[in-house]
């Protein structure tokens, strides 16, 4: 994935590697800790751009499921990351009464809107659903 012309993956154990050539500095290489709470937690993660924002999102699969996201407020000097949304399924509102008890299955987190910061779209197969 790119963002602010670097090369950016996300890797285990708590840490994000930002690789990418800058020919007006030296530094070729950039680690910045995942937030800590992510760290405590299990479930699926996925790391994407939303609106000029690197963000990390996570998929806690408990006995109340939740979403949670991230956005990187300080890129450039100590990395802090800011708990953005945190939405339980079990609290979800669907238009699709029937939708709601599939929600624990939601497979992956598919993308984050480019602009709207409030949307998330995750997968739930054979669907893929927009949480606002």
């Amino acid at each position: 994935m790119c963002y602010t012309s670097k090369v950016i993956g996300l890797k285990a154990h708590n840490i994000i590697y930002i690789n990418g050539f800058d020919p007006y500095t030296s530094k070729c290489c950039r680690v910045i800790d995942k937030p800590v709470e992510l760290a405590l937690k299990h479930g699926i993660q996925s790391l994407g751009v939303c609106h000029g924002a690197l963000r990390i999102c996570q998929i806690v699969e408990e006995d109340d499921s939740k979403l949670l996201v991230w956005e990187l407020k300080d890129y450039d000097t100590d990395g802090k990351w800011s708990l953005e949304h945190k939405v339980n399924f079990n609290e979800i509102v669907s238009d699709y009464p029937r939708l709601n008890k599939h929600l624990k299955h939601i497979v992956s987190v598919l993308a984050y809107h480019l602009h709207d910061r409030d949307i998330v779209y995750v997968m739930l197969p054979p669907r893929v659903l927009s949480f606002t």
